[in-house]
């Protein structure tokens, strides 16, 4: 076993990674919603329509976070317990 990876596995041992959780979480949720045949898209917080382009290319758009249920300018956000009603 070399360096890095007997550090990691001392890291994983005492618990002591600093592993972002969020990004676990992410990734849960992701494969989660392509094993039920959905196809995933990422949410551009400054996006703008170019030119003659179509506004509204999904009928609906969702972002999942960690906040309560709400609808705002043409996008659903859901809590992350609710990901498997999508």
């Amino acid at each position: 076993m070399g360096d890095m990876e007997e550090d990691l596995y001392k890291a994983l041992i005492f618990g002591n990674q600093g592993i972002n959780q969020g990004m676990i979480l992410e990734n849960i949720v992701a494969q989660m919603l392509r094993a039920s045949g959905h196809e995933l898209y990422f949410h551009e917080y400054m996006y703008q329509p170019e030119g003659n382009t179509v506004e509204k290319k999904y009928e609906i758009r969702y972002i999942i976070y960690m906040k309560d249920l709400k609808y705002e300018e043409g996008i659903m956000y859901i809590p992350v317990y609710m990901t498997m009603m999508v």
